[in-house]
C-alpha cells in the first residue's frame, strides 16, 4: 500500500515543543548579552583599579570578575541548548506531518541530524542536497558544538606535563554563540524556503 505524502499545511493537530525552545533560546541569549555588557563594565572598573601591568594584570581582572563570568557563560551555553532543541524538535515536527507518524518513527526519526535534515529537505524535489552542501556544514558544526558541551570529555593532567599546557581562554566574549544563531537561522531558512507552506513567522517566535 502507497501512502501519499502529506502537506505541511494540513488540518489536524500535534504536540510540539519546538515554539517554546526557540522562544527559550532566545531569552537565553538575550540575558547573555546583557551579562555581558555588564561584566565588561566590571573588567573595565577592575583595570582602573588596578595599578599593576603585564602578564598578572589580566589575572588579576579576570578574578575581580570571576562572579560574573559563570552566569554570562551559562546563559551562552544554554542559549546554544535551547536553539539546538529547538530546531530538532521541529524537524521532527515537520516529518510527522508530510510523512505520517508510523513511516517517521520506523525510517526517519533515529537519523542522526544531518541525515535527518538532508532526508526531509528531499521531499518534493526532484534534486538532492550534496554532501557537502553548506546548510549541512552549519548544521553539523551547530550540533558539534552541542554535542561538546551535552557529552563533555575529561583529560588526564600529568605533574611532569602540567607547566606545558596551554591555559584555555574561557571568557564569555570568546564562545561563538552569535555566529551559533546565524546558523540556526540559516538552517530554519532553508526549511522555508523549501517548503512554503511554513509561516516562519508563527512557527519560530522570538
Amino acid at each position: 500500500m502507497k501512502i501519499p505524502i502529506e502537506s505541511y499545511a494540513r488540518m489536524g493537530a500535534w504536540f510540539t515543543s519546538h515554539q517554546f525552545f526557540y522562544s527559550s533560546a532566545y531569552v537565553e541569549f538575550d540575558l547573555y548579552e546583557q551579562r555581558l555588557k555588564k561584566l565588561r563594565e566590571a573588567e573595565e572598573a577592575s583595570e582602573k583599579a588596578h595599578s599593576t601591568e603585564g602578564k598578572y594584570k589580566k589575572d588579576l581582572v579576570r578574578h575581580d570578575t570571576a562572579d560574573l563570568q559563570k552566569p554570562c557563560m551559562r546563559a551562552a551555553y544554554s542559549a546554544l541548548m535551547f536553539g539546538c532543541m529547538s530546531f530538532e524538535a521541529f524537524l521532527n515536527n515537520y516529518g510527522v506531518r508530510r510523512l505520517g507518524q508510523a513511516y517517521f518513527k520506523r525510517f526517519v526519526e533515529r537519523m542522526g541530524i544531518t541525515e535527518k535534515l538532508a532526508y526531509l529537505l528531499c521531499i518534493g524535489r526532484t534534486e538532492i542536497l550534496s554532501t557537502d552542501d553548506e546548510i549541512i556544514d552549519k548544521c553539523r558544526g551547530l550540533f558539534d558544538a552541542r554535542n561538546a558541551l551535552a557529552h563533555p570529555k575529561t583529560k588526564e593532567v600529568k605533574i611532569d606535563d602540567f607547566g606545558a599546557l596551554p591555559i584555555p581562554d574561557n571568557h564569555p566574549a570568546t564562545f561563538p554563540i552569535k555566529k551559533h544563531f546565524e546558523d540556526l537561522e540559516a538552517c530554519i531558512d532553508a526549511l522555508c524556503q523549501h517548503d512554503k507552506d511554513i509561516n516562519r513567522s508563527w512557527e519560530f517566535k522570538k
